[in-house]
């Protein structure tokens, strides 16, 4: 889940730049707030951990539930330019919701974001070093707060999965 790339080194004046799109899973989104800070100064990173739609969370809000199961349902039989089609309730991707559709989504059925570990991780001389341990909230989410360091330059994060794919 853990795509490596090089990371170029950037030297500033009198700033901090903060860098979150190093080697960020496909499912989990990590920003920083702000972007660029002072040294010695807090920012926040933040994040989610996203269930794909094609694992059957297709209100995305983190949990494949009975909600998940009725917007399935409510389309059954739909295919593209009929009346009730959804096309995120076709989590096969077969251009019709049927029965395939709703197995795959009881497949995954109680899978969710929250509650699961989360590395933040910062490079630094060469190396990713993980700097916070945390735990997704309910809907996925999680929050850090930091302070920049006392010299200017770039600081890269990334957000790490440890369990890798959480689906079964």
């Amino acid at each position: 889940m853990i795509t490596q790339r090089e990371v170029e080194k950037k030297t500033l004046l009198e700033t901090v730049t903060l860098s979150d799109d190093q080697a960020i899973s496909p499912d989990l989104i990590l920003e920083a707030h702000p972007t660029v800070v002072s040294p010695g100064e807090t920012f926040t990173l933040k994040g989610k951990l996203i269930i794909p739609k094609q694992y059957g969370d297709v209100n995305g809000d983190g949990v494949i539930d009975i909600y998940d199961m009725i917007t399935v349902a409510r389309s059954y039989g739909a295919t593209p330019g009929t009346p009730y089609w959804n096309p995120d309730a076709d989590l096969n991707g077969d251009g019709v919701i049927d029965i395939y559709d709703i197995i795959k989504l009881g497949t995954f059925f109680g899978q969710q974001a929250g509650g699961k570990p989360i590395e933040i991780q910062q490079y630094t001389d060469g190396v990713w070093t993980r700097v916070a341990s945390l735990t997704t909230e309910r809907d996925g989410s999680f929050s850090l707060e930091m302070t920049a360091p006392s010299t200017a330059g770039t600081l890269y994060f990334r957000a790490y999965f440890p369990g890798g794919e959480y689906y079964p």
